[in-house]
């Protein structure tokens, strides 16, 4: 194997990736990854291979931890004085010192090509590097991808492309060790070691390695070792990842878009603190339930099953969607006019019991599929949409969910706890959805405990404003300034001439594909003032969102979904070729499988063209506007113009608790969605 001695950026490294706190190489540092045979075409969700993949290249692997120089509260070191670190708070711990765990794969040079390879086709490097970040809270190096094309942390598709790969922990694991005692622990970036003087605040150097500098120290040292290792230098800089890594991609996009040539980034788990906390609104509402009706209440998976039954019939065909395909085409529009009611037991039409609601659990599923609103009634955030499959089946958690529990999920614990500094902080006794539910504290709510020191009982808006405006318990400024990765001015990117394709199932339950589309309308909004028909056009001249309908979390679920769409991402970048639209291809467990869709730019939508197999795209066109939707009111009559564009704007950043609501970041006025807005439902569960 050739030798690489990196020494070209700044600080120093450890080869190899070694576990914190132990002598355990996990990764060595150098090595050759045996070459893969060809996949076989099958499988579903993240596994799905319409056609057969090709085997996979051996390949360099190259790892280390890289120290850049930070240490300390008043770290200095490259990049440290960039956006991050807010004034008079800690980079680090007192004897912490910034570490970055890398892993960078590189198709073979000449030198490392041989017999030892196994006979297996040598690749060939394209002159590209391409930059991911893993799922989740991505603080991991190689978890699994999210299917051909589009990958979480997967280095093996990037070498099947002939690039340079590169995947760092973005800081988490040796920050974990150092602040929580556990490598990667999820709070990672609250101080909490014995006796120092910053314990219980958070480490603000940490979070900024997590959010975007990590990833971009990957990305430097792919171009330093891919130049020692060809003898010069890359050529193209992609972006590449999901989940998380669409988390990453964000905080590439918006801190060094300008280095990239092209970002490809799926359901990304950006604006981290604000929906990670509405996680837990549908647990939140039912604890509200539980404490009005007792645990019985509790919807069962027959009675949720049979909600969505109702649902699909009654929105399946509406608006630009004639077909009656099974496929809710636009879940915004449905919230707008469907109500759980229709199942109410001694309704006309309900289902029999036991399958029935009662009035309350009607109540529960509007106030679900409506999402976060505030005791003004003004929107904080955005809703578990109502196409999403439930209750959870063999679709599995990231294409289904189900609403028959009230604890809070591990994510809202851990963004709660981040609010306030503090990594004992009991969320899930002392987080209510509204103030009503907060009086009634755990009335009926076994398995709760009263909520202790150093909790105080609070609503989800005060929640809300505590991680955007009011800051920690101890005076330390807001977290989701520094964490949510939302800032919508991409003017240097689009002077760049950077391509973006971003991708979202209007049915995920992990992460909420309506936050993909306020973030799109404000760069709509702010690089060419508004939303309109010609702000639009102007913005997919560069970057482009594609909704695939009933799709999941990053692929599966009932509808068609992309495959490999990466492919598009390089046929635009560097042959001009601008994707019209993206195929989506249904998998074993879609409604039809093998059903072909095109996925269109938003705000366009896939329009039946009146003729042909309604099961294969070529039948369909792009045209319509998702944001000008058309609704029903309670007499059916239909209300044109942005209704729907309307109801998704939420709360100013940092006014979650007001009635002050954002029109004009995405493009709108409050004039004009008076005009097509129909009034509110009551919200019915109360025991008022």
């Amino acid at each position: 194997m050739a030798a690489i001695v990196p020494g070209t950026l700044p600080g120093d490294i450890v080869q190899g990736v070694i576990t914190p706190g132990t002598s355990t190489v996990t990764v060595p540092y150098a090595s050759i990854v045996p070459a893969a045979p060809e996949q076989p075409a099958g499988g579903s969700g993240f596994n799905f291979r319409p056609t057969p993949i090709g085997p996979t290249p051996a390949f360099c692997q190259v790892a280390f931890v890289y120290y850049p120089g930070g240490e300390g509260p008043n770290a200095a070191g490259p990049g440290l004085d960039s956006p991050g670190i807010p004034k008079g708070q800690p980079a680090y711990d007192v004897g912490q010192k910034q570490a970055i765990e890398i892993v960078i794969s590189l198709p073979l040079n000449s030198a490392d090509q041989g017999p030892t390879n196994l006979g297996a086709v040598n690749g060939a490097w394209t002159g590209g590097v391409m930059t991911m970040g893993a799922p989740g809270q991505s603080g991991t190096l190689n978890p699994s991808g999210f299917g051909e094309g589009l990958d979480g942390a997967n280095a093996t598709y990037a070498i099947r492309q002939g690039f340079v790969a590169s995947i760092t922990d973005a800081g988490e694991q040796y920050a974990g060790h150092f602040t929580q005692g556990t490598p990667g622990n999820a709070n990672f970036a609250i101080i909490s070691t014995a006796n120092s003087p910053y314990r219980n605040k958070i480490a603000y150097g940490t979070v900024a390695d997590w959010i975007y500098r990590g990833t971009w120290y990957g990305r430097q040292w792919a171009d330093a070792i891919a130049e020692v290792y060809y003898g010069k230098e890359p050529k193209l800089h992609y972006y590449n990842g999901g989940s998380g890594g669409g988390n990453m991609g964000m905080g590439q996009l918006q801190h060094h878009g300008d280095e990239y040539d092209g970002f490809l980034i799926g359901a990304p788990a950006y604006r981290w603190q604000q929906f990670r906390l509405a996680d837990s609104w549908p647990a939140l509402v039912m604890r509200k339930l539980i404490q009005l009706d007792g645990a019985g209440a509790l919807p069962t998976n027959d009675q949720q099953t049979a909600l969505y039954n109702t649902i699909v019939k009654a929105c399946d065909v509406e608006g630009t969607d004639t077909v009656a395909d099974g496929m809710i085409a636009d879940p915004r529009v449905c919230t707008m006019h469907f109500s759980a009611a229709a199942n109410i037991c001694g309704v006309t039409g309900a289902p029999p019991r036991p399958n029935c609601l009662t009035a309350r659990q009607a109540a529960a599923f509007d106030r679900i599929f409506d999402g976060p609103r505030n005791s003004q009634g003004a929107r904080i955030w955005y809703p578990y949409d109502i196409s999403i499959t439930f209750p959870t089946n063999a679709l599995g958690t990231f294409q289904s969910t189900s609403y028959n529990s009230a604890t809070l999920t591990a994510s809202t614990v851990e963004v709660v706890q981040y609010d306030h500094a503090n990594a004992a902080w009991p969320a899930n006794n002392c987080l209510f959805v509204d103030q009503e539910s907060l009086e009634m504290g755990t009335t009926n709510a076994t398995g709760w405990a009263a909520c202790a020191s150093p909790g105080v009982p609070t609503t989800y808006e005060r929640e809300a404003a505590t991680g955007s405006r009011i800051g920690s318990d101890l005076g330390a400024p807001p977290i989701d300034l520094y964490t949510d990765n939302q800032d919508p001015d991409l003017k240097e990117v689009m002077k760049h001439g950077t391509k973006i394709i971003q991708l979202h199932g209007s049915a995920d339950p992990a992460i909420r594909w309506r936050h993909d589309v306020d973030y799109y309308n404000r760069v709509a909004t702010k690089l060419y003032g508004g939303t309109k028909a010609a702000d639009y056009e102007k913005l997919q001249s560069w970057y482009r969102l594609f909704v695939a309908p009933m799709t999941g979390h990053i692929g599966g679920g009932f509808g068609p979904y992309w495959y490999d769409p990466f492919v598009a991402l390089r046929n635009w970048v560097e042959h001009g070729v601008v994707p019209k639209t993206i195929l989506g291809v249904s998998d074993s467990h879609g409604l039809v499988p093998g059903r072909t869709r095109p996925m269109c730019p938003f705000p366009q939508t896939a329009i039946y063209s009146g003729f042909g197999s309604i099961n294969d795209a070529s039948s369909f066109t792009c045209g319509g506007n998702l944001q000008a939707g058309v609704i029903r009111n309670g007499t059916g009559r239909p209300i044109q113009g942005l209704p729907v564009a309307c109801d998704d704007v939420k709360t100013v950043f940092g006014q979650e608790d007001s009635d002050n609501l954002d029109f004009r970041s995405v493009g709108l006025t409050a004039s004009e969605c008076s005009e097509h807005l129909p009034p509110r439902r009551g919200d019915a569960l109360t025991r008022r």
